[in-house]
């Protein structure tokens, strides 16, 4: 998620999107609030340039599917 989310001025913790995704913490709040699986995997809105690759959405339908573990 680093290489697509974590841009400057995006989820880096400049402000320049609300949610940091550089921690876990961060995720593991854009996980359960539904946005992870909704935005990114279900209407592949983000990130707002293109969709993730399929190989990784498969990546993280996987962690979804083993309850978003920090690992």
């Amino acid at each position: 998620m680093k290489t697509y989310c974590t841009t400057t001025n995006c989820h880096d913790g400049s402000g320049g999107a609300p949610l940091d995704l550089n921690n876990y913490a961060d995720i593991k709040i854009f996980f359960d609030n539904g946005q992870l699986k909704s935005r990114v995997i279900d209407l592949k809105n983000m990130p707002p340039s293109a969709p993730l690759p399929d190989s990784l959405i498969n990546k993280l339908n996987c962690w979804i599917g083993n309850g978003a573990k920090n690992n």
